[in-house]
């Protein structure tokens, strides 16, 4: 059941019209859309871990980062708008929301994040 759901999941998220990925409570990636890769330019190991946050304009990413931080801790959802880099340099404004996914072993497990322009 789980891998349908899991399949399930992939094939929606494929369909949007956004960019989509999940992260681990950390924060670090653990799936992306293909959007993502076609959007920003980055190869799956160049976006892996932390490297996402490289797409971000500087300045919101001093910004971001504590809030996705803090969100990632008391399990918050996580919403606003960041700069992302597309794949030709040019930075363009996005409006994100991130859902923590909860456990019943840990309160915060996955993140989901949806962005859209």
């Amino acid at each position: 059941m789980r891998r349908q759901s899991e399949a399930a999941f992939r094939i929606i998220a494929q369909a949007a019209p956004a960019l989509v990925w999940v992260c681990s409570a950390p924060g670090e990636n653990i799936y992306f859309t293909q959007r993502w890769y076609d959007y920003t330019g980055q190869t799956e190991e160049q976006a892996s871990g932390h490297g996402w946050i490289m797409t971000m304009h500087p300045i919101d990413a001093a910004q971001i980062v504590p809030y996705w931080q803090r969100c990632q801790r008391t399990g918050e959802s996580y919403k606003g708008e960041v700069r992302y880099q597309r794949h030709d340099g040019v930075y363009r404004w996005h409006t994100f929301r991130a859902l923590p996914r909860r456990s019943q072993r840990s309160r915060t497990n996955r993140g989901l994040v949806r962005l859209k322009h």
